[in-house]
């Protein structure tokens, strides 16, 4: 978390070490990314920890690549599932953003600790 731009008035970084989440998403306009820079072209599976309560939903966007996830009820905001988001593809090397923004229309609050990216195999 410690890595990411957030972008809003109310989404944060909670915790320390390795318990470090964003929190505190109760806005749905706040959103976060992740730039790096791609060594390699290639598919990418996307998977996710989060907690929540609720079962908001929400998009991860590579260039113009999109993802629609719903966050599973994992029962409180500390209670972390793993949760595969899908595939993805980087079409070019250099610098890329992975951003994850919440969907407005019934967002429920989630607790996101990371999104991690691997390569698939060819």
């Amino acid at each position: 978390p410690g890595d990411a731009l957030l972008h809003g008035e109310e989404i944060s970084v909670e915790g320390s070490g390795n318990q470090e989440n964003f929190g505190v998403w109760t806005n749905s306009s706040d959103w976060l990314e992740w730039q790096f820079r791609a060594v390699k072209t290639g598919k990418c599976k996307l998977s996710a920890e989060i907690a929540s309560p609720g079962n908001g939903s929400f998009t991860v966007s590579l260039g113009s690549q999109k993802l629609t996830v719903q966050a599973p009820n994992t029962g409180s905001y500390q209670n972390y599932k793993l949760v595969d988001l899908g595939t993805l593809e980087i079409a070019q090397t250099g610098k890329v953003s992975i951003s994850v923004r919440a969907i407005a229309n019934g967002w429920s609050p989630i607790n996101l600790r990371m999104v991690k990216v691997v390569p698939v195999s060819k």
